[in-house]
């Protein structure tokens, strides 16, 4: 798995079966699931 900081308050996980960003405002935090190339619509 691979973890880029892109800003201080986004990070984008790549893994081999998993691609999401986390998003954080310091006091919560949102995962946002970037699906599979295969799910586009």
């Amino acid at each position: 798995m691979k973890i880029t900081q892109v800003s201080d308050s986004v990070h984008v996980v790549k893994g081999t079966n998993v691609n999401w960003a986390v998003v954080s405002d310091g006091t919560r935090v949102t995962l946002i699931d970037a699906g599979y190339p295969s799910d586009s619509a």
